[in-house]
């Protein structure tokens, strides 16, 4: 192999991996835009909401050191709630003209 074809080889193998990284980085953030969505739309969805306030009731009057475990709930819950919202301000959602189910 001559010093030439070496180089090419080399250039052409450096080339493929950054269009693999480029496409890969595209589909690994628009899955984990789908998901981050789906788990925004669970986690505000009020029978999820409602379902947590009831386990946090149940478990401060049923349970040994129930207020601690309600308390963490809550602190939880004001967590999910905190992140949900930054996530919202800081990810900007694609423009429908740019998105693939509706070309310009």
């Amino acid at each position: 192999m001559t010093k030439g074809n070496h180089m090419r080889g080399k250039l052409l193998f450096i080339a493929g991996a950054a269009v693999g990284f480029v496409l890969g980085s595209r589909q690994g953030r628009q899955a984990y835009e789908r998901i981050k969505d789906k788990a925004e739309d669970v986690w505000t969805d009020p029978k999820v909401r409602d379902g947590v306030h009831k386990v946090a009731s149940l478990a401060k009057d049923k349970l040994p050191g129930g207020d601690k475990i309600a308390a963490a709930v809550h602190k939880a819950e004001a967590q999910a709630d905190e992140a949900v919202a930054s996530s919202d301000e800081s990810t900007p959602k694609p423009s429908p003209a740019a998105s693939p189910s509706n070309p310009s």
